[in-house]
């Protein structure tokens, strides 16, 4: 009886379809449904078990595509914008070093950084604390790096955060010239962690994610005497592998933390190079998923600059970041740095953030040759509204039938948690009203991918509204800040005062 009732719970979940590009999610609950990997380019039906835990579908079985009829539905078209603009989580940013605890980067510093040329809504903040090498870190420092994120959320950005002990001039070809400690020991570092797990945590809504940071010259894992230099048995990666657990779990378990090159994850993890991420396992709280990578010598050489041990580790970093941040700088103008392959390398890495200050010859190469404005659009995720249809003579308290197209033609998905709701406002008396969508999930809007899906709400009362598509930020301190929903890329859909996305009018008779 138990095993029936399963199936039947299971059929009547599966009546909405979705896909892996499309995942059904509610953000209030938390619950995920997971598509097969094997099956991302057909649409599907999403299983969950009464548990409300994710669970993975069998694709023998239960795969299989879904036609959305809009026959009798009242379409509209929509005009894609090829502007440039900001949105939150994604795009080239702004570097931000704190030296010292008197280092601080102002609300309209910040905010300029926004509404500048570049529309940068990420910041790196990189917090040096050389200082406290031998020590713990001080209240005064604390305190700043809480300013830091208080100023972030009042200007609208949000910060790729990194921690590191020294930066700055360093013998590369001859490091035992340099003075040690190149970074603190491995005790010191895990107390620094435990000093800064609550301010991470209580700031975690403006952070996109943690670059793992701490160990070696610049926070880079490389030139370390603490961690095991160029490690390469189990044994020398365990200090690795315990930094990294300590960084996971001073970060919430939606957040991703960042290792600098695929070589540190495959082998903390014990991964092979074809072991990567898919619909079923990404955007868990396991370390594989939660794991992902920045490189800061992109497009440098053949191997950026030792990022890439073979090209497998490039293939490997190519799909374990559909699900994963990536971003990073690059550091030399080089025979791989031009237009082709530039786009090309970051459609295939699927790049969310890049530095904008750095390398200045490299970017401006970008602008030389034409793609450096494609470059700042694409970063990232970039959404447009392609179709949408609606049920006609819409009666108040009857179900509505919305169907919408949407295209992703960024590099990238929105990868953190994002909120997607249904808003009607009332033409006459402004009064909205908030319909929260759980059978879509925007972290499985990949790139490259259109995703069309329905939706279906009450209609209101009688009266005329417009229709809105909101995507805000599930975080309770941002979701009200129209400056972290994501803005569709469409003319004359955007409200920029609520952070709405316009998609029709409807009239509501009784």
């Amino acid at each position: 009886m138990k095993r029936i009732a399963l199936i039947l719970i299971t059929a009547l979940l599966a009546f909405s379809a979705v896909s892996c590009d499309g995942l059904g999610i509610s953000f209030l609950s938390g619950s995920i449904t997971t598509p097969d990997p094997e099956e991302e380019d057909e649409d599907e039906n999403p299983t969950q078990d009464p548990s409300g835990q994710p669970v993975t579908p069998d694709p023998n079985t239960f795969w299989k595509p879904v036609q959305i009829n809009t026959d009798g539905l009242v379409h509209a078209s929509y005009t894609e914008d090829t502007d440039n603009f900001a949105n939150p989580e994604r795009g080239f940013y702004k570097h931000c070093a704190f030296s010292s605890a008197s280092d601080s980067y102002s609300v309209s510093k910040l905010q300029g950084y926004r509404t500048g040329s570049d529309q940068c809504s990420v910041v790196l903040f990189i917090f040096w604390i050389g200082d406290f090498v031998n020590k713990d870190i001080s209240q005064n420092y604390l305190n700043c790096i809480k300013t830091a994120f208080s100023n972030a959320r009042k200007a609208g950005v949000k910060a790729v955060v990194r921690f590191g002990y020294f930066n700055g001039d360093f013998d590369t070809e001859n490091p035992q010239n340099n003075p040690t400690p190149w970074d603190a020991t491995k005790e010191k570092t895990l107390r620094h962690i435990e000093q800064l797990k609550p301010i991470l945590k209580d700031n975690s809504d403006v952070i996109i994610c943690l670059q793992a940071g701490f160990c070696g010259w610049w926070g880079e894992w490389y030139y370390t005497d603490h961690f095991g230099y160029q490690p390469e048995s189990d044994l020398d990666y365990e200090p690795r592998r315990e930094l990294i657990e300590a960084l996971l779990d001073a970060m919430p378990e939606n957040r991703q933390v960042a290792v600098r090159t695929p070589t540190f994850k495959l082998k903390m993890l014990r991964l092979g190079s074809t072991d990567t991420l898919n619909c079923a396992t990404a955007y868990q709280n396991t370390p594989k998923a939660r794991i992902c990578g920045h490189n800061d010598c992109f497009v440098a050489a053949s191997d950026d600059w030792g990022t890439f041990e073979d090209e497998s580790e490039r293939s490997f970093w190519c799909d374990d970041s559909k699900y994963t941040f990536m971003g990073g700088e690059t550091c030399a103008v080089s025979d791989y740095s031009g237009c082709s392959n530039t786009v090309d390398q970051m459609e295939r890495q699927h790049y969310s953030y890049l530095n904008s200050g750095y390398n200045e010859k490299v970017i401006s190469s970008w602008n030389k040759g034409g793609c450096l404005n494609d470059v700042k659009k694409r970063l990232g995720y970039r959404l447009v509204l392609r179709d949408s249809w609606i049920s006609p003579d819409i009666k108040a308290g009857e179900n509505v039938r919305l169907v919408l197209s949407i295209s992703n033609v960024g590099f990238a998905a929105p990868i953190n948690p994002r909120g997607l709701e249904i808003v009607l406002k009332n033409e006459s008396s402004g009064k909205t009203t908030v319909t929260p969508i759980a059978s879509e999930n925007p972290r499985f809007w990949l790139a490259g991918k259109t995703r069309k899906f329905e939706v279906s709400f009450k209609a209101p009362s009688e009266g005329s509204y417009s229709l809105y598509l909101n995507l805000p930020d599930p975080e309770s301190s941002l979701h009200d800040n129209p400056l972290y929903s994501i803005r569709l890329a469409n003319k004359n859909t955007w409200d920029a005062e609520t952070g709405y996305n316009f998609i029709t009018t409807v009239k509501v008779s009784k």
